[in-house]
């Protein structure tokens, strides 16, 4: 007989001519009030996984954009200007090189018109030069790989007065 209220209940449930009486019957033959507490623990249940996995994923959106962006660097440094003792300043060879020449530009000398006579170079001892490809009126600054600086400098000093 169960089975048989049951039918006729939901006969006329689809009907809609149910009753009252008849409601609270079908509800407690079907257990309505159990299945919807359980549907509902379990909608509470799959909203709160999402809710966790939302914030999850958020706090780790979040240390990924910390990660990339640049921190400003906790110590500013800052250069600061020393005066050197002059005991140990250093005065560079350009410097002194050019001391004669300013004195010379502020005295200026009379131009002679004359060209002064060339003094004897000596030939270097490579074989691909020769003697006669050499003109005897201009001077030559001749130097191979044992040359050191100081030593050019002066050739040219010399080559620059004359």
């Amino acid at each position: 007989m169960k089975q048989n209220s049951l039918q006729y209940l939901l006969d006329k449930f689809r009907a809609g001519t149910l009753t009252d009486e008849e409601r609270s019957e079908l509800n407690r033959l079907t257990h309505r009030d159990e299945v919807m507490a359980s549907a509902h623990s379990r909608a509470r249940g799959i909203l709160w996984r999402r809710a966790s996995l939302a914030v999850g994923a958020l706090v780790v959106i979040g240390a990924g954009v910390m990660a990339v962006m640049p921190r400003p660097t906790e110590e500013v440094m800052v250069a600061e200007v020393r005066e050197v003792p002059a005991a140990m300043q250093v005065v560079p060879a350009v410097e002194q090189v050019l001391r004669p020449v300013e004195a010379r530009e502020a005295a200026p000398k009379p131009v002679a018109k004359a060209k002064p006579e060339p003094k004897a170079v000596p030939t270097p001892k490579l074989a691909s030069v020769k003697p006669a490809a050499i003109k005897k009126t201009e001077p030559v600054v001749v130097c191979n790989n044992q040359c050191d600086a100081d030593s050019v400098i002066n050739d040219i000093k010399r080559f620059l007065s004359v």
